[in-house]
């Protein structure tokens, strides 16, 4: 019997020490290097403080507090014992990006149902050209430097991560066809 309270007891004190203080899911609002405040899922606002012992991984990797950016998915692993909250663990992510189809037809780049766009978080334009005779046989953004070649029917996939509120111009290579993405 006491052989069995104390098998519990030291399974009990490693499954509270492997856990520490509990953690925190959700999105950053904001981060400099000595904190980060956090949205949580419940749409609560969290400050958590960073210490000389904090790690940060962003996708598994190792990263660093200057990583951290607004819109970015985030578990905050906290702390035991600590007098306010402070992370011991990191962990972020990029959001899934937000998917734009895109048709190159007759009448030029005719974009789909638009969702919001935020800056911060990646989008993926999915761009189909389905006409042989158009300028628009490559599709550029000059602010992200990129120029990617659009095969007839087949989707390219062109992904990039805006900054800031704004639009995002995009054109052919000529910039004779073109189009805009409004990011907020």
């Amino acid at each position: 019997m006491n052989r069995t309270l104390i098998t519990l007891s030291v399974l009990l004190s490693t499954v509270g020490f492997a856990h520490g203080a509990g953690h925190l899911k959700g999105v950053v609002a904001s981060a400099d290097g000595t904190q980060v405040a956090v949205t949580t899922e419940k749409k609560e606002p969290e400050v958590v403080s960073f210490d000389k012992e904090t790690r940060f991984e962003n996708g598994g990797k190792g990263a660093t507090a200057s990583d951290l950016a607004p819109g970015l998915r985030v578990v905050v692993h906290l702390r035991a014992g600590a007098k306010t909250p402070t992370a011991a663990l990191v962990k972020f992510s990029a959001p899934a990006p937000v998917r734009v189809e895109v048709a190159v037809t007759d009448e030029g780049f005719v974009v789909g149902k638009v969702p919001s766009l935020k800056a911060g978080t990646p989008v993926t334009l999915v761009v189909t050209r389905t006409v042989e005779g158009t300028c628009a046989t490559d599709i550029v953004l000059k602010e992200f430097g990129l120029s990617v070649p659009l095969p007839l029917a087949k989707p390219v996939e062109v992904t990039f991560v805006p900054k800031q509120p704004g639009k995002v111009h995009f054109a052919c290579a000529m910039d004779m066809i073109s189009g805009d993405l409004k990011v907020d």
